[in-house]
């Protein structure tokens, strides 16, 4: 008889923990579950010649990328960059001189580098930094405090343009800021309110430096959005998914009348990075065509043209050690990943792709 129960208290046991387990799955995957509709077009060819190195940490990110190297800030020391070579092979550190007195909000500092020229910036004073490569010293910028923003797109190394919550107009802006000082442009109608003119629209700005132009990307539906450098709308444009409205709860909050969100949001698009053809989109959301496990051990991307916003296909990046990406970035012939504490390299396969044979504008 003791047997017996101990039997079916093994077994009731075993059961509760499948329910358990069964009911954390089911709210991990819920969002990429919930939100079908859709079909992506995989290529297994588009990425070869995979190269891992271990980087140490993982509070690295892409600070930049030139012809040769890959250059990489660090969130929790923003004064050392670790600089690479795209194959890998060569590993150089970068010391970075502050301007003495500047009163910066270390810990927030993000570091940017072209071929030539070093950003800094951090939304908290809010404050610019700018530099040249040869000498590493950076000039110090204190912006408004109405141009608390989100990472920057910089056009020139006097320009930048930001997007940032105009409470005058109760909605986030974009805002072409000039270091010099001189008159700033705004548009406060390029981005589409849907619940409260902030979460609603919260994304971030990617860059394509050689035609001039940025995408704004939303976080939570599947929309995108193209602009020039004068902040002019050159289109908008979906996503292959189908969450058309952001799904956000926000609740206001009464000792300082600010709002946050209630509750976890669903995340469609994660990530992005664009150049002069493409816009890379780190999709949060599964397919109607796409294995549950592969889509659980991989990050997936769609490609979309850069110049109407079109989809093009969709790509694969595997996990690493249970870990998914970062940070990514990528140019005409080589795509750059940080999984967790590694840094990740593939070459585009076919780099004739990107010049437009398959390209649908």
């Amino acid at each position: 008889m003791q047997n017996l129960k101990a039997r079916h208290f093994i077994t009731g046991c075993f059961l509760l923990a499948i329910s358990v387990i069964s009911i954390v799955y089911f709210f991990v995957f819920k969002e990429t579950l919930y939100h079908g509709g859709f079909q992506r077009n995989f290529r297994s060819d588009f990425l070869s010649d995979r190269k891992i190195a271990n980087i140490g940490f993982n509070s690295y990110y892409i600070a930049g990328l030139t012809r040769s190297r890959i250059y990489l800030g660090n969130v929790t020391a923003p004064t050392h960059l670790l600089s690479l070579s795209h194959n890998l092979d060569n590993t150089d550190t970068i010391r970075l001189a502050f301007p003495k007195g500047s009163k910066l909000a270390r810990p927030r500092l993000m570091i940017y580098i072209d071929s030539i020229n070093i950003y800094g910036w951090e939304n908290v004073t809010p404050s610019v930094l700018t530099g040249r490569m040869t000498d590493r010293s950076l000039e110090y910028y204190t912006l408004e405090p109405r141009h608390l923003f989100s990472t920057p797109v910089i056009l020139s190394p006097a320009t930048l343009v930001v997007k940032s919550y105009d409470s005058l107009v109760g909605r986030s802006v974009f805002s072409k800021i000039r270091l010099d000082g001189s008159a700033e442009d705004k548009k406060a109608d390029v981005l589409e309110t849907q619940i409260d003119g902030y979460f609603c629209t919260d994304g971030f700005l990617t860059g394509d430096s050689k035609n001039v132009r940025m995408a704004y990307i939303y976080y939570y539906r599947n929309q995108f959005v193209c602009l020039d450098s004068n902040l002019n709308l050159l289109y908008s444009s979906h996503t292959i998914d189908t969450v058309s409205t952001a799904h956000i709860k926000v609740s206001g909050l009464a000792a300082d009348n600010s709002q946050r969100l209630s509750s976890p949001p669903m995340m469609v698009n994660r990530r992005g990075a664009m150049n002069s053809d493409w816009i890379f989109i780190q999709s949060g959301l599964k397919s109607d065509n796409e294995d549950l496990n592969q889509f659980g051990s991989s990050s997936v991307i769609d490609v979309y043209s850069a110049g109407k916003g079109k989809y093009q296909f969709s790509f694969y990046i595997p996990d690493i050690d249970g870990q998914k990406i970062l940070y990514f970035n990528f140019n005409e012939r080589m795509l750059f990943v940080i999984i967790d504490h590694y840094l990740v390299t593939y070459r585009i396969k076919h780099p004739q792709v990107i010049a437009g044979s398959l390209l649908q504008q």
